[in-house]
């Protein structure tokens, strides 16, 4: 502050166009914060390093089991011909808080048939939440608490089976 060497710290400040503060805190260390040293990190061992790759993520990583047996559920209905693929739709539901990913939140209500993989703005693609399997990253997946909502279309099923008359007094009925 070179007003500094004329004025007092107040003056200076003002005419430097600055808070009173601001020309107290340069006249104190008159150093550009790139120019001080950076901050140490943490200044206590961290007590889960030693275990954290080998058991913490492992754990937070399993919390999607839900997601995977109803996946699994709707496989098997389809191979057991209960229904079709094509009789499946699947919707993203984003938990919608202040701890829910951007990403997920911009996933949040949209909507694909069965198979068809969800995918985030991030690039990585999903069949449900917490699903690994199509490489989506831990980043995407640990404490993720979004649902998935499966909305069956059981007028597609009947399409094959019904005569158009039928098909069409089943659609009013609905």
């Amino acid at each position: 502050m070179k007003l500094r060497q004329d004025h007092p710290i107040e003056v200076a400040a003002a005419k430097a166009g600055m808070s009173r503060a601001t020309g107290y805190r340069i006249s104190q260390n008159p150093k550009l914060p790139s120019q001080k040293p950076q901050t140490r990190g943490r200044r206590r061992p961290d007590p889960l390093e030693h275990i954290f790759d080998a058991e913490v993520v492992p754990l937070l990583q399993s919390a999607p089991g839900l997601h995977a047996g109803q996946d699994a559920g709707l496989q098997q209905a389809i191979a057991k011909g209960q229904m079709s693929a094509d009789q499946i739709n699947v919707e993203w539901d984003a938990s919608g808080d202040r701890f829910t990913r951007p990403s997920h939140s911009e996933m949040d209500r949209q909507r694909r048939g069965y198979g068809q993989p969800f995918v985030s703005p991030t690039g990585a693609m999903m069949r449900y939440p917490g699903d690994t399997g199509l490489g989506a990253p831990a980043s995407e997946v640990i404490n993720c608490r979004c649902h998935l909502r499966i909305r069956l279309n059981l007028v597609n099923g009947l399409k094959s089976r019904l005569t158009p008359e039928e098909l069409a007094t089943v659609r009013t009925a609905l």
